[in-house]
């Protein structure tokens, strides 16, 4: 059982985040998921000072799925196997890892993929979007970047004489 006070503090830390909602009903709303999500002020204090480090409001189904993620034990409270991703579609949850897997993990060699871009046979896609992908290829396999513009300096002659010319250039023009 959560006590409200844990329950405004998190709230309230919750609500720096940008994006999150405004309007009492949905924080109504939330006061009762953490109250049906959460077994203990400890957890939902977690939840708000989680959030809060957040760049945005991450919604009910990133609550849910910290809670799930750090609080294994509250898969009873919080029941559902799978999420809707705003982006991406149905997305399943990983169970946590067991401390064997962490283990196995952990000891596995670190190997990073190369990626070659714009080499010849190459089936790597970049972007979905032919466009933005022609794009990348051609800043990828660019080989100079185009010159920098030459300045010269100016004499003091050359300044004088251009500052007589903008002054005629300027100069009013005056009826005969």
């Amino acid at each position: 059982m959560i006590t409200p006070t844990a329950a405004v503090r998190a709230l309230g830390r919750m609500s720096l985040t940008k994006f999150f909602p405004g309007d009492e009903f949905a924080r109504a709303g939330l006061m009762e998921f953490l109250g049906e999500a959460c077994e203990s002020d400890e957890q939902v204090l977690w939840l708000g000072r989680y959030v809060s480090r957040l760049p945005e409001w991450p919604g009910i189904n990133g609550l849910q799925n910290a809670l799930l993620v750090k609080f294994p034990s509250l898969a009873s409270r919080v029941p559902r196997e799978d999420v809707i991703h705003p982006d991406i579609g149905r997305v399943r949850i990983a169970p946590p890892l067991s401390p064997a897997d962490r283990a196995k993990l952990a000891s596995a060699p670190k190997e990073r993929p190369k990626l070659l871009l714009g080499a010849a046979g190459s089936d790597t896609q970049i972007s979905v979007d032919p466009e933005a992908e022609k794009m990348v290829l051609g800043l990828a396999t660019a080989r100079a970047m185009p010159a920098p513009k030459q300045f010269r300096v100016v004499s003091d002659d050359e300044e004088r004489v251009n500052t007589e010319l903008r002054a005629i250039l300027h100069e009013p023009i005056r009826a005969p």
